[in-house]
């Protein structure tokens, strides 16, 4: 019985660390990311945001012919990043590459691939 609660309590303990150390230092921001997902043909997308150098994270799911707003949450991203789409049907649509310095909502348009910044931390807009 001892050794269970030894056990348990590095297990814990270990956990606790891990925990801790993946927990993200700094302000945190959201960014709101519109999504038209007008593909033809019709297919659900799951939307990856992916930095130039990095790991991509997933934001979100979009039925078709619908538009979405996702949402990063997150450090506030800085430097290139891409929006990745991923269809059902094994089609990806790769966006251009936007800087997102101050980036506080972006539109993607996927049967277009177009990409807008719409506005910024600042108070501006790009439109």
């Amino acid at each position: 019985m001892h050794k269970l609660a030894k056990t348990t309590i590095a297990l814990a303990s270990t956990l606790l660390t891990l925990s801790c150390a993946s927990t993200q230092k700094g302000p945190t921001t959201a960014v709101d990311v519109h999504i038209e997902n007008n593909l033809i043909p019709p297919s659900m997308v799951t939307v990856y945001f992916v930095p130039e150098a990095g790991i991509e994270r997933m934001i979100g799911t979009v039925v078709p012919s619908t538009t979405k707003v996702l949402q990063y949450k997150g450090l506030q991203p800085v430097g290139e990043y891409r929006l990745v789409a991923r269809g059902t049907n094994n089609n990806n649509v790769v966006s251009s590459v936007v800087v997102m310095d101050n980036v506080a909502v972006i539109q993607w348009s996927l049967a277009t691939n177009y990409l807008e910044v719409v506005a910024t931390r600042r108070g501006g807009s790009d439109r």
